[in-house]
This record gives structure tokens, sequence and C-alpha cells, in this order.
């Protein structure tokens, strides 16, 4: 019985002890094979290539989506470095008014905002295109209004002035009127006739009916003339 035992004891301790050789020589070969065959790791060829090894750090900033850098993006849970491409040039256009608006961005959908949520945020002074074109119009409608203002008051100054300032047109001779505006000897001796004619001016406006005056003659004139 033991006779028989024996040799079969003996053969498994033989297979044992050849598996571990296997094992050994396994650990000490396959790292020569591998050079051997120019077979090296990811990290290696990383270094041997000049490439860097990027790590990502997530951490636990909440960063305004409306200026961190890209690589600043990068650290947003789900936020790739293409998708942080994305946001930078989502808000060249339209810059974010609210955090939700993320989601607009090309391949940020709900899943990835719940993630991001509590990381982001959107800075107060955030000043949009169409804010800048509100702006400007009404910069525009607030000049419009202080020119005119200006014009009425110059109107008003003019409207003011001495009377003996200003040339009567019931008195006035033909060298005084052609110093006026649009006005040359034809118009002042039509001035002349109309009131020779018809009468003294009773007012300002009734030169329109004078040959040769029309409205926007009038317009140059009327701070220069009065009817006494």
């Amino acid at each position: 019985m033991s006779v028989t035992q024996n040799p079969i004891r003996n053969e498994k301790i033989f297979v044992a002890a050849f598996a571990v050789l296997i094992i050994v020589l396994g650990i000490i070969i396959q790292p020569r094979l591998r050079s051997n065959l120019g077979i090296t790791s990811v990290r290696g060829e990383s270094e041997s290539s000049g490439a860097k090894f990027v790590e990502r750090k997530y951490t636990d900033a909440v960063l305004d989506i409306n200026v961190a850098t890209e690589e600043e993006l990068q650290t947003l849970p789900g936020i790739g470095p293409s998708k942080a491409r994305a946001i930078v040039e989502y808000r060249k256009v339209q810059p974010f008014k609210q955090a939700e608006e993320i989601m607009n961005v090309p391949g940020i959908g709900p899943k990835t905002f719940e993630k991001l949520k509590n990381r982001i945020k959107v800075g107060e002074s955030v000043i949009t295109l169409r804010d800048v074109r509100q702006k400007q119009t009404i910069v525009e409608t607030e000049t419009k209004q202080i020119n005119q203002k200006m014009q009425e008051i110059n109107e008003s100054v003019v409207r003011k002035m001495s009377t003996d300032q200003l040339i009567d047109i019931n008195t006035a001779s033909v060298d005084e009127l052609e110093k006026l505006p649009g006005i040359g000897p034809a118009k002042a001796a039509e001035i002349i006739k109309y009131r020779t004619e018809k009468g003294p001016f009773k007012s300002v406006d009734e030169l329109l009916k004078v040959k040769g005056i029309g409205p926007k003659t009038l317009e140059k004139i009327r701070p220069l003339v009065c009817v006494k």
C-alpha cells in the first residue's frame, strides 16, 4: 500500500514544483522578452514619444462657466476636452445667464448637469450682445432727445434776442435782406415788391407767399428776421 502511494505522491510533488518553476521563469523572462520584441508599457510609450501623461484631477472649487479656462472646465465631472472646448465656443456667442443654460451646449444633457450643477455658477456681471445693443439704442435715443432740447433752447434764445438784432422784413433794404442765407438780389427784390403791393408782413411765415421762397429757405432765415 505504501509502495503504491509513494510514486503518486512523488508525481504530485514533481508537478507542483514544475508549475512553480514555470511561474518563476515567466516572471523573470517576460520583461526581457517584451523588451526584445519592442513591446513597452503605455506609460513607456508616452515617455519615449515625449507626450505628457495628464492626470485629471477633480476639485471642489465652484467655477464661473463664463470665465473658466478649458483646463479648469475639465476638472468638472463629466467634462472632457471636447466638451470644455464646446462650452468656451458657446459662451463666445452667447454668455451664460444661468447655470442651467450649460445644457444648451452640444453633448451636455440633464445627466451631466446633475453631476456638475453644484460645481458651477454664473457671475453677476454678465453682459450679452443683446444687452449691448439695448444700451446702444438707449444712448442713441437719449442723444437724439438732448439734441432736440438743445435746438429748442437755441431757438428760444434767438426768440428772446432783442428785435434790434434781427432784420425787420417790413423795413429792411435790399442790401440788408441779401445778408440773409439763401436770399440773393432777386429774392430780396421780391420781398420788397410783395410788401409794397400787399402791405406789411403780419408774420414771418407770410414770407412763403413771396415768389422764390419755400419752406427750406424760410427755416434758414426764420431765426434772423422779425416783423415789427
